[in-house]
């Protein structure tokens, strides 16, 4: 196999495994540590792809998990304040 074989081998690969999480995460079973590893393996599947195609594109694993982590903060501030909005007495 050459190596731009190869590499659209693994394109293909990565390709199916995106479709399968995101099935998996369409489907109402399971809790949410299941559910958050399940996003989490999503972006690093794409993180891969990129890595894959596009040659010094891709971030490191710790750059992808510390915007990760970032954007889940920011998630939990937004849920929050909504929540006290909801909730503030008039």
């Amino acid at each position: 196999m050459t190596p731009d074989e190869q590499q659209s081998e693994m394109l293909r690969n990565f390709d199916h495994a995106a479709q399968a999480l995101r099935a998996n995460l369409r489907l109402q079973g399971g809790d949410g540590h299941a559910r958050a590893h399940t996003e989490r393996a999503l972006s690093h599947t794409l993180e891969a792809c990129i890595a894959t195609s596009e040659i010094g594109k891709g971030r490191t694993v710790q750059q992808l998990v510390a915007e990760l982590e970032q954007l889940d903060r920011l998630f939990v501030r937004i849920k929050r304040q909504s929540f006290q909005e909801v909730v503030k007495p008039s």
